[in-house]
């Protein structure tokens, strides 16, 4: 999945991998001329550690 920052209009858009796009976020939530977007959390898949 990309995050697309839209300036005009102020929009933050979700791209899936088939092409399909949804509005994540709009300046009715507080968005103010994006110009680029930044994603950051955890993997979801679990993962070993060895020592």
């Amino acid at each position: 999945m990309v995050f697309a920052a839209h300036n005009t209009p102020t929009k933050i858009k979700a791209v899936c991998p088939g092409g399909t796009t949804s509005t994540v976020l709009m300046a009715a939530d507080g968005l103010a001329s994006p110009t680029a977007t930044a994603v950051g959390g955890r993997l979801s898949t679990s993962r070993t550690q060895g020592g």
